[in-house]
């Protein structure tokens, strides 16, 4: 019979298992300190920000902004990929733009430009479209955008594509 490692033992109960401290009075598990920014299961710590997040925003508006990271949001980019048989106003912007897309949304839409001053400007400028999911505090920004112009949010108009 093979030798087995030394934290294995045969239990009481004729299995084979790890020794703890309730199986053999000498060993004593010993757990090793979280790293820095970890809790105990090691998972990334959340900061009090992320914390705020999810208390202060609506499920609609975080799946909102899932869809946007995926490229599933009720946009006419997302129409026109997935109905080939659509209408230009089915994927037009109600601004008028002949299609509607997360960029246009998030970066040009003069239906939502009070909000985007508000959110998505940093000293007086717009941020850079491909830097807005690049921090959490960005994402909160992009979060508190979405929360007040429920841009996106739901289809424009059901629609049978047949």
């Amino acid at each position: 019979m093979a030798q087995q490692p030394p934290h294995v033992a045969r239990l009481p109960d004729g299995t084979l298992g790890a020794l703890d401290g309730k199986h053999h009075p000498t060993f004593q598990p010993t757990r090793e300190k979280p790293h820095p920014g970890t809790n105990a299961d090691n998972a990334p710590a959340r900061t009090d920000q992320e914390d705020q997040a999810k208390a202060k925003f609506s499920r609609l508006t975080h799946t909102t902004l899932y869809r946007f990271i995926t490229g599933h949001a009720f946009t006419g980019e997302y129409t026109q990929r997935f109905y080939p048989r659509h209408t230009p106003d089915q994927v037009a912007c109600p601004c008028g733009s002949p299609i509607e897309t997360v960029e246009h949304v998030l970066m040009h839409c003069p239906l939502y430009l009070d909000a985007r001053r508000k959110y998505l400007f940093a000293n007086g400028r717009p941020r850079l479209f491909h830097r807005i999911f690049n921090h959490s505090e960005r994402v909160c920004d992009v979060l508190c955008f979405l929360e007040e112009t429920g841009a996106c949010a739901r289809p424009r108009a059901t629609w049978d594509p047949d």
